[in-house]
């Protein structure tokens, strides 16, 4: 199957820690497969741990290795920005640069 040359675009919403990761890694397999353009909106999530962190890292990767593209999108809660600083993957080249540039809210949605 070709990829599409259209964005896929993944919406992610609520709480995402180890409990359910399962399904957002899959998710965004099934994604790169599909597209070669993938957008993942973080603006939605309300809490998240380390793992939705690694599983970007490595998607990042991943796509890199496919010749894709991952981009993160949507305005990024201010306590995401802050997990890739506590978890010293803020410095991590694929993922530090895809998250830069984005604007942050606090977990009461001021600016």
């Amino acid at each position: 199957m070709n990829a599409s040359m259209h964005p896929k675009v993944l919406i992610l919403e609520g709480k995402i820690t180890v409990r359910e990761i399962a399904g957002h890694k899959s998710g965004i397999q099934a994604a790169l497969e599909q597209s070669d353009e993938v957008r993942i909106d973080l603006s939605g999530i309300s809490e998240c741990d380390l793992t939705l962190v690694q599983l970007l890292s490595a998607a990042s990767q991943q796509a890199s290795q496919m010749n894709k593209s991952l981009i993160v999108t949507g305005d990024i809660p201010v306590f995401f920005r802050a997990k890739l600083q506590e978890t010293g993957f803020a410095s991590c080249p694929d993922l530090g640069r895809m998250v830069a540039n984005h604007v942050s809210r606090d977990p009461e949605g001021r600016w």
